[in-house]
């Protein structure tokens, strides 16, 4: 209830109840214990928008308006009370000072345990030793495999010597780390700052001496990529992104580096939590504001006013055919502008970044560029920019078939850096000459659509309608049997990864790999723990992983697309209500005042457009669902067994991958406007429940907004969200300029103070010696 009071009090007044008197009363109303003294003299130093969200710190609750601050400074005695209340300001500055001072030594203490949990670079000499151990291993295997199929003996003492090389590699490794890890140096925190680069923005260290781009501590030198081996689940979910992002199969991932930042990290999840986080590819030559991949994995995205802008979905690479030519002209998603490097036989090289992005709520705008002339409103987090994909079947000229169809590409715009975070940075090579096994074959009747189901007694592959109008028009053919065509008979198998012309034909549960007879003799599954893992039969395995997938296709998404779906429903009859009353509110306006109605269309365009934002980020949680399963269902399994067994294991993370992380933040409440007396126009807001079970908390942000007569808008806690990007050295800075601003005039106020009081003492003295005199003297007369 005392919070309520003090908002209304902060935004209307304590006396908005009460006719405007020129009684005493209602001019000293600053002087009530609920109004903050503090803020009347320039600054509270434990208001929320100082200290931030996560700071251990009770936040004032009392009333800061600045209505008090206009009668304070109408007030004859305004000076004298500003002495007063900045000694009360003092004590709080103080406070909050002792507080952050003891955050950063405790911050500090906790750096210097996590220093020894790191593992160390190893010397060159023993990364040169590790290397050409490896290198004797593998030349064992290679001898080994080069022998012919009656050498038994010979191999398997090559493949046990290579082994041993191995051992013993893992033990020099061992041993070396732990050396490494006992020369680490006693502690690796910045004594000159006095905490920890966590704690710091980028460009105030840069003003520090030694922080500089040409100075800086050992503690901030340290790698910031990591390779990803090729056998990781991380390969084959970046492999799978890249083929699905880009809608071909025609590239194949070279190389990946895992550029986790913890810094980084930490600030990214402490500003995006709760919110919608997506990833996003970003091309290393679209990289803005001319940073180096190793900046931005070390410091961070620069956003700059303009921020930086990130595309969601599919992504156009400039030469999709062998020929170099770009087919369509429609928006097939974002257009790459960097053709890669040039490799021999017509292979390019591009290199992209894979980020997280915390969208948040976005606000919608038409065009990019409007973004450099917006201001960001409060509740929102990102800029999104309108984009009409072109969902159309595409035929490939080169390759008959046809290319999958749905397209996604959603344009994002953060200005906050800590919305995005760096994650893998990648080489993939896009081979215009290998074939493209996402196309689906044409119907073998019309010529013009995918075909889908195979018929045996035809031999032939038909499209949907060509099947029901084939096999409807006799009985004898409608008992042909059809199966759908990525179950029709002799169909090749398809490669063993690790050898390519080798045919695989059976798959290792354990690993989730096909592999072939030269993989079982003398390959990965012919030593070791290896060879005793159980085995099926390649066709057997993808016929039942392409069963799992049609019964249990996308269990995770199916609830969240209902509730979503609901959602958008919901979200339409709110939009419509909010429109209809605006109507109502414009023939009730019309006849009073010309300017209310103006008003008042402002405002409901407000309260629809934040409506209309929820519901399209609700539509494209449906839209990339769908491309999701549009995906799988009309082109993954089509793929080869082995392929299409991988590409099932990365969808299925995929899948999980969006359930943790798309989720979309709760639609604002529903909001009605209604005509009050005096002419003024009030949105009121209420928050709403959704049945949305495992979802965090939203980003919602309640809001009171009036708007009078004279045009005055008070806003009350809609910019609760922005206050929570303050970090503890911006509250500390603010706070310690603050004292020392306040500091030197409050020891003067005292020191003048005590001199008045002294020549008052003085006096009270001197006027107390001449009545005892005068009493003594009348003693004599008497």
């Amino acid at each position: 209830m005392n919070k309520a009071r003090a908002m209304l009090d902060a935004l209307m007044g304590p006396g908005r109840d009460q006719i405007e008197k020129e009684g005493k009363g209602v001019k000293e109303k600053f002087k009530d214990d609920s109004v903050c003294k503090s803020f009347l003299v320039g600054l509270c130093p434990l208001d929320a928008s100082i200290l931030g969200g996560k700071r251990k710190f009770k936040v004032c609750e009392k009333i800061h308006s600045e209505l008090m601050k206009d009668q304070l400074a109408k007030h004859p005695d305004a000076e004298q009370l500003k002495r007063e209340y900045e000694k009360t300001q003092m004590r709080d500055l103080d406070f909050v000072i002792r507080e952050c001072e003891a955050h950063i030594a405790s911050e500090k203490n906790r750096i210097r345990e996590d220093v020894r949990r790191k593992k160390p670079p190893l010397p060159i000499q023993v990364n040169d030793k590790l290397a050409q151990m490896k290198r004797e291993s593998s030349a064992l295997i290679q001898r080994a495999e080069a022998l012919d199929d009656d050498k038994v003996r010979e191999k398997e003492e090559l493949i046990q010597q290579a082994n041993d090389v191995l051992k013993e590699r893992e033990s020099v490794l061992e041993e070396e780390t732990k050396k490494a890890i006992a020369a680490l140096p006693p502690q690796e925190v910045c004594e000159l700052v006095r905490t920890s680069r966590a704690l710091l923005t980028l460009s105030w260290l840069l003003q520090r001496p030694g922080h500089g781009a040409m100075e800086l501590h050992k503690a901030h030198d340290q790698p910031f990529a990591v390779p990803v081996t090729r056998r990781s689940p991380e390969w084959g979910w970046l492999e799978y992104l890249l083929h699905a992002s880009c809608s071909t199969y025609r590239l194949r991932l070279r190389s990946a580096w895992s550029v986790a930042n913890k810094r980084l990290n930490v600030e990214f999840e402490s500003r995006c939590k709760g919110l919608l986080q997506l990833h996003a590819w970003l091309p290393v030559a679209e990289i803005p504001f001319g940073q180096t991949v190793e900046d931005i994995c070390r410091n961070g995205f620069k956003a700059g006013h303009t921020g930086v802008s990130f595309h969601v979905g599919n992504l156009q690479l400039p030469s999709l055919y062998s020929d170099g030519r770009d087919r369509g002209g429609n928006d097939r998603g974002h257009n790459v502008k960097s053709r890669g490097r040039s490799l021999p036989a017509g292979r390019r090289l591009y290199e992209f970044l894979l980020c997280r992005l915390g969208a948040g709520r976005s606000y919608l705008i038409d065009n990019p560029s409007h973004a450099e002339t917006l201001a960001l409103p409060p509740e929102y987090d990102s800029f999104f920019t309108r984009h009409s994909p072109a969902n159309e079947q595409v035929i490939h000229e080169e390759y008959p078939g046809v290319l999958p169809r749905h397209v996604l590409h959603h344009e994002y715009m953060v200005r906050d850096p800590a919305q995005a975070l760096p994650v893998y940075l990648v080489h993939f090579e896009f081979d215009p000459e290998m074939p493209e096994l996402l196309n689906l074959p044409l119907c073998d009747h019309c010529g013009l659509q995918a075909a889908m189901v195979y018929c045996e007694a035809d031999d032939a592959i038909f499209c949907r309608p060509c099947d029901s109008r084939i096999h409807s028009a006799n009985k004898l053919a409608a008992r042909h049997i059809r199966v759908d065509i990525n179950r029709r008979p002799n169909a090749p198998l398809g490669n063993c990864p690790d050898h390519a012309g080798s045919e695989a034909d059976m798959y290792c549960t354990e690993c989730k790999v096909p592999v072939c007879q030269h993989c079982r003799k003398l390959g990965s599954h012919s030593a070791g723990e290896a060879k005793k893992h159980r085995l099926v039969n390649l066709r057997e395995a993808y016929q039942h992983a392409l069963k799992a997938s049609t019964v249990t296709a996308n269990s995770v998404l199916t609830d969240r697309q209902r509730v979503e779906s609901q959602q958008v429903s919901e979200l339409d009859r709110r939009l419509v209500t909010v429109q209809e009353s605006t109507q109502a509110l414009e023939d009730g306006i019309y006849d009073q005042v010309q300017l209310a109605v103006k008003q008042g269309q402002a405002l409901a365009e407000e309260q629809a457009l934040l409506l209309m934002a929820d519901e399209l980020e609700a539509k494209r949680q449906l839209d990339q669902a769908a491309w999701m399963d549009s995906f799988l269902e009309e082109h993954v399994k089509n793929l080869p067994p082995p392929d299409f067994l991988e590409a099932w294991l990365q969808h299925a993370k995929v899948r999980q991958e969006v359930s943790q992380l798309g989720r979309l933040t709760e639609p604002r409440s529903s909001a009605t406007l209604r005509l009050e007396g005096g002419l003024r126009l009030v949105a009121d807001t209420a928050e709403a429940t959704w049945s949305r079970p495992g979802d965090a908390p939203g980003g919602v942000s309640s809001s009171t907004t009036r708007v009078g007569v004279c045009g005055t808008v008070y806003e009350g806690d809609a910019g609760k969200a922005v206050h929570e990007k303050f970090r503890i050295h911006e509250a500390y800075t603010i706070v310690r300029k603050r004292m020392d601003e306040i500091q030197p005039r409050v020891e003067e106020w005292e020191k003048a103070e005590k001199a008045k009081k002294g020549e008052e003492d003085v006096k009270k003295k001197e006027k107390e010696n001449g009545k005892l005199e005068s009493r003594s003297r009348a003693k004599d007369k008497l």
